[in-house]
């Protein structure tokens, strides 16, 4: 019997570029499924895109220092990593620092490169006064941002809709306690682990970065293990196998 033929995606994206071709190598050869070109198959069908094992949290200080150095970090910061497009909300996200006491304690980073209609950011920025309590990085290479990540205080991340929410699970897998949209893109990732809030209240977002932010060194800690603990549930081969037990039916 010929092998299923399984198209994984016709364009290379974010997600694709996380995914770890050896898991999948391995149960493509178990499972005697062979992975054709787009060309040859009439099946499109997106992997589950899971943790790079390169997000750990990152202890090394000379290797942070480089990092913060490379991007001008400061030495502890609210974080959101992301395309700057009106989708993830950061004109939301200013907002709520902007009312947030957090402001007077941390600045904002914000890592991403430049999307469609990212205008309206740096004009937000300019109107609520945030110039110097708001770093614009620019894109970060992937191998820097686990350090990116472990060196935040909280991460932080609004947005209004998403496939899947890869920056969320690479934070937690970086042991950051974490903020983001109910939706249910999200909640399914973080399941319990992470502060949910709607992204479109930005009295109520502000209110949970002060509650992280000031919270006890235990219940911080409580929150950075259970970020740590969900990420760890998240395997590219795991994500391999149901998604060829799916297809295969």
């Amino acid at each position: 019997m010929a092998a299923p033929a399984i198209q994984i995606g016709k364009t290379p994206t974010r997600i694709h570029s996380r995914c770890d071709p050896s898991a999948l190598s391995r149960v493509l050869l178990q499972t005697h499924t062979l992975l054709l070109p787009f060309e040859q198959s009439n099946t499109f069908e997106h992997l589950r895109p899971n943790r790079d094992d390169r997000f750990i949290r990152i202890d090394d200080i000379s290797k942070n220092q480089r990092v913060r150095e490379k991007y001008s970090l400061p030495e502890s910061y609210l974080l959101f990593t992301g395309t700057l497009e009106p989708r993830k909300n950061i004109t939301g996200l200013l907002e709520a620092y902007g009312k947030s006491r957090s402001r007077q304690r941390l600045k904002l980073v914000i890592t991403g490169k430049k999307g469609w209609l990212y205008e309206k950011i740096f004009e937000t920025v300019k109107r609520l006064n945030l110039e110097d309590r708001v770093v614009f990085t620019g894109f970060a290479d992937d191998d820097d941002l686990p350090s990116i990540y472990s060196m935040a205080k909280v991460f932080v991340y609004p947005s209004l809709y998403e496939g899947f929410g890869l920056p969320v699970l690479e934070a937690m897998a970086c042991g950051v306690p974490v903020i983001t949209s109910h939706v249910r893109s999200l909640s399914e990732v973080t399941g319990e682990a992470a502060i949910l809030v709607d992204p479109q209240n930005v009295e109520a977002l502000a209110k949970s970065i002060d509650e992280v932010v000031f919270s006890t060194e235990q219940n911080y800690e409580r929150l950075s293990r259970a970020s740590v603990a969900r990420a760890a549930k998240f395997t590219w081969e795991s994500t391999a196998r149901e998604t060829l037990s799916v297809l295969l039916k």
